[in-house]
């Protein structure tokens, strides 16, 4: 099957470039036939990475202000393996529950562009483990569901017709010790990711963190993209959100927080003091 992309060959900028480079990434299993670059004689060189390829154009001279030149190139791929959908919205939601468990609920809102979408490949971070799917009508049977190390494929029922919607839910537990480090018996170090899809562009991406019951922030994260951050007196929860969302985007962040091991009998101390006076009176 032969598939045709268009793009911006350069940035249009207020001011004119002395020089500018292109770079084209290939999504994974495609074969180039031809571009408009290469029909115009400018040259190129492309290497590997991974399972992509990547075309890198010669300069471009003297650009000038709010350039605005086309380009397209010819790709073949296979239809059962390359479908194109739209990722309108991703929702991440990560859970610090108090020690030893980080719980992680993916929300994915697509539009399949293809005439049929029976199945879709998601990546898994590495070490995830207690992999569930949910759908708009209850939980993904694991008939539905491949799960290797690295990935997990869902598969529809029935099929996603092209301009249809789909809308699921990946669970997953991850790792305490890979997360999150011991600084001293009280504070704590987190590195986590945003989101990890090497190859989707997302319209909108929203990710929660929500710190254990009664944990103090002692450290905010880079303010980039921090939309909003909310303190009561027994929770703290830190909401990120991107627009337009690529790979190529840095997407790590840490801070550092402080919790104490006598919050995790708070509520059950509270409890039994509630029914003790019920009790008493």
């Amino acid at each position: 099957t032969l598939f045709n992309a268009t793009f911006p060959a350069y940035p249009s900028l207020t001011l004119s470039a002395s020089t500018a480079n292109l770079t084209i990434w290939f999504p994974r299993g495609a074969s180039y036939v031809i571009s408009s670059l290469e029909a115009k004689g400018v040259a190129s060189t492309n290497t590997t990475q991974g399972a992509f390829r990547i075309f890198s154009y010669t300069p471009k001279s003297n650009l000038t202000e709010f350039a605005d030149e086309p380009a397209w190139f010819s790709f073949s791929a296979s239809a059962d393996t390359f479908k194109i959908i739209e990722v309108n919205e991703v929702r991440r939601d990560i859970s610090l529950e108090g020690y030893e468990s980080l719980f992680i609920s993916d929300s994915y809102q697509i539009i399949s562009k293809s005439s049929d979408l029976s199945k879709i490949g998601l990546l898994l971070p590495s070490g995830a483990y207690g992999v569930t799917a949910m759908g708009i009508w209850g939980q993904i049977p694991s008939d539905r569901l491949t799960i290797t190390s690295s990935n997990v494929t869902i598969t529809f029922s029935p099929a996603l017709s092209r301009g249809s919607e789909g809308r699921f839910t990946l669970n997953y537990i991850l790792p305490w010790k890979d997360h999150v480090n011991t600084q001293t018996w009280s504070n704590f170090y987190v590195n986590l990711t945003l989101f990890d899809n090497d190859s989707w562009i997302i319209r909108k991406w929203t990710t929660t963190v929500t710190l254990p019951e009664g944990a103090t922030l002692l450290s905010q994260p880079p303010s980039t993209n921090l939309n909003s951050l909310t303190q009561s007196a027994y929770q703290t929860t830190l909401i990120f959100v991107f627009y337009n969302a690529t790979p190529f985007q840095n997407v790590t962040f840490n801070f550092t927080f402080g919790y104490t091991v006598f919050w995790e009998s708070f509520r059950p101390t509270l409890w039994m003091g509630a029914t003790v006076t019920v009790v008493a009176v």
